[in-house]
């Protein structure tokens, strides 16, 4: 249990650390060259003022004339009276005690009562006084006359160190006190040490302060210097000003991590020091420290990142985009109207090659049309229309064209018409209705020779080949058909019997053609009248 705990605990001495007071009577009835509690007393006089006395009776004198922080008291040669000394400590003061003669009301007062003697070691138990031994337990060999201790009982204080029995120091119940069983001049260096941890257990841990700035030789990293102390403004003079084991921390000017070595830096990553630190820059303005492009000094891109780290993306970069107003949204631009940016604006696009931003149909390879107008932009205007015409060449200007040689265009250009059926274009006089004339030539190509000709004969089907025509089944030839005859003459052009000039039979058909009936038959009888009746004719 550390001595400011129980201060806490006892409500006795809560000071801080520059309120502890140093004025310490020291009393001992012997005066020898090997008294530890003396070498521990003169090991901290920078600390505490110490006022020694060999006389018992002088001590009481003095603890009755002064106030003291501390008393201690050794006793070997007599059993003293010690009222004073024995009020000082009922009243709470603090006090080490060792006393040879073992008087029980001291021993009391302390917590104590005694028993066994010259025990010849002693283990601290308590880690505080234990601090800084050379061994533990060591021996309390007394240089001439051996040993010389005294086991106590705890009775109302706590052990902190035993014998190999009992125990050989104790703490006072109220935290104020300290009793040893054994003699101040044994124990060699290990009791000097042991001493000085007492002392600075009943002063609160804090007794040497050599620089006077309220830390203690335990908690001052420097106690020379009394600017070095914990809690210390920490300085950049590469001195562990506040003894927190780091030098010149926390204070300086602020540097800022630059990962990406840009030479700008990230404002969340901040040290400050007293020097410039490889990796730190001093300002704290770049916005991505993973990319050494992208600092307050970069140009702008088209890239979805704040490259200049100026709040904004992609404003003004440096590859931006021109973008051309398509009022007709006919994906083509008007080159008259532009907008620069990384991205495409509403209402405007990449391309700057529309002839007409007023009219969807018209771009840049748009289908061309009879309509006047350049469809296509190509500058030229119902070329190639879709819905152009198919134009024939009419070379004998007789408005019939050929179906050979043709051009389309949206109206008919000069040399050509719109009719594909003249079988022979370098002749007028050769056109699909065209006059027939006999002269081996397909006139009204209808693809016959010389047929309907104007100027041909009139020809009569023969159909019974004798040589005698059908006035009524007649063709227009420049030549006779075959079955067909100059003649028209015949009657009946299904009987090769009847013809003009045949012989007259008696059979009821006008063989020769004259309109007459059997008449002059060459068979005819000849028959006489008989105007009598009497069936005998006459021959006159």
């Amino acid at each position: 249990m550390s001595r400011r705990l129980l201060f806490l605990l006892t409500g006795s001495l809560a000071l801080s650390p520059s309120a502890f007071a140093t004025d310490v009577l020291y009393c001992n009835d012997y005066n020898v060259s090997t008294d530890r509690m003396a070498a521990a007393l003169a090991s901290m006089s920078a600390s505490l003022t110490v006022t020694s006395t060999t006389s018992i009776t002088t001590c009481e004198s003095y603890i009755s004339t002064r106030t003291w922080d501390m008393v201690i008291v050794g006793i070997q040669n007599s059993s003293y009276s010690t009222p004073n000394f024995n009020s000082y400590v009922s009243a709470g003061g603090l006090a080490i005690l060792q006393d040879w003669t073992r008087e029980s009301t001291r021993g009391s007062l302390f917590g104590v009562t005694y028993s066994t003697t010259n025990l010849p070691s002693v283990t601290v138990r308590d880690t505080d006084l234990a601090t800084g031994l050379a061994s533990n337990p060591f021996t309390l060999t007394n240089p001439g006359w051996g040993v010389y201790s005294m086991s106590m009982i705890p009775s109302t204080g706590s052990s902190m160190g035993t014998f190999s029995s009992n125990s050989s120091i104790v703490l006072g119940r109220d935290g104020n006190t300290i009793i040893n069983g054994f003699l101040t001049d044994t124990g060699g260096t290990n009791a000097t040490t042991l001493y000085v941890n007492e002392i600075e257990y009943l002063l609160g841990g804090i007794v040497v302060d050599l620089d006077g700035d309220g830390f203690d030789e335990d908690t001052d990293c420097d106690d020379t210097n009394p600017r070095v102390y914990p809690g210390a403004p920490e300085r950049c003079n590469s001195v562990d000003d506040d003894c927190d084991g780091a030098v010149d921390e926390g204070v300086g000017s602020a540097y800022y991590a630059d990962e990406d070595g840009d030479a700008y830096g990230d404002a969340t990553t901040v040290i400050l020091s007293c020097t410039a630190l490889a990796g730190y820059v001093t300002n704290s303005t770049d916005c991505d420290d993973t990319d050494a492009s992208v600092n307050p000094a970069a140009l702008e891109y088209c890239n979805g990142i704040n490259d200049d780290c100026d709040g904004s993306i992609d404003e003004s970069p440096v590859d931006a985009l021109t973008f051309y107003a398509d009022s007709d949204s006919d994906r083509y631009g008007n080159s008259r109207y532009t907008r620069t940016g990384c991205t495409a604006p509403s209402g405007y696009v990449a391309d700057a090659t529309d002839c007409d931003d007023t009219r969807s149909t018209v771009y840049p390879g748009a289908p061309e049309s009879c309509n006047g107008r350049d469809d296509d932009c190509d500058t030229t205007i119902d070329e190639d229309a879709t819905d152009a015409l198919t134009f024939y060449a009419d070379a004998d200007a007789d408005t019939y064209g050929n179906v050979g040689s043709t051009i389309a265009s949206c109206s008919s250009p000069s040399g050509y018409t719109s009719d594909s059926t003249d079988c022979n274009d370098g002749n007028a006089a050769i056109y699909p209705g065209a006059p027939e004339s006999c002269n081996g030539v397909d006139d009204d190509c209808d693809g016959a020779v010389d047929d309907g000709v104007v100027d041909g004969a009139t020809w009569y089907a023969d159909a019974d080949r004798d040589s005698f025509g059908d006035a009524g089944v007649t063709v227009e030839d420049c030549s006779a058909p075959s079955g067909y005859i100059g003649d028209a003459t015949d009657c009946d052009d299904r009987d090769a019997s009847v013809f003009p000039g045949a012989d007259e039979y008696c059979n009821d058909i006008d063989d020769n053609c004259d309109g007459l009936v059997d008449v002059d038959a060459v068979d005819a009888t000849l028959w006489y009248a008989d105007a009598d009746g009497d069936t005998f004719g006459d021959v006159g």
